[in-house]
C-alpha cells in the first residue's frame, strides 16, 4: 500500500516538475521570439537612417569639385556597415561614383 502511494506521489511530481518546466521554455521561447522580431525592427530602421545619410552626404560630395582624404574616409566609414548590413543598391552607386569621381584627384 505505501509503495503504491508512494508511486502515485512520485508521478504527480514528475508530471508537474514536467508541465512547468516546459511552460517555463515556452516562455522562454516566446520571449525571444519577440526580441528577434524587434532586432529585425531595429536593423530595418538603421538601414533606413543610414541609406539617408548616405544619400545625403553623397549628394553633397557630389556637387563639390574636391573633397579631402577625410570626407572620403568618413563617407566610407558610413557606407561599409550599410552595406554589410545588407543595403540595397543605392548606397553601393553613390559610393562607387564618388570613389569614381575624386579617386584620381586624391592619388596626385
Amino acid at each position: 500500500m505505501l509503495e503504491f502511494i508512494i508511486n502515485y506521489y512520485v508521478q504527480i511530481l514528475l508530471t508537474l516538475s514536467v508541465t512547468l518546466v516546459s511552460r517555463y521554455f515556452r516562455h522562454i521561447k516566446k520571449t525571444f521570439n519577440t526580441i528577434l522580431e524587434d532586432n529585425k525592427l531595429i536593423k530595418a530602421n538603421v538601414l533606413s537612417i543610414s541609406r539617408l545619410y548616405i544619400i545625403q552626404n553623397g549628394e553633397i560630395l557630389l556637387c563639390k569639385d574636391k573633397i579631402s582624404q577625410d570626407e572620403l574616409q568618413d563617407f566610407t566609414d558610413l557606407y561599409i556597415p550599410y552595406q554589410a548590413m545588407g543595403g540595397n543598391g543605392t548606397g553601393k552607386t553613390m559610393y562607387h561614383a564618388i570613389q569614381t569621381k575624386y579617386i584620381s584627384d586624391l592619388r596626385d
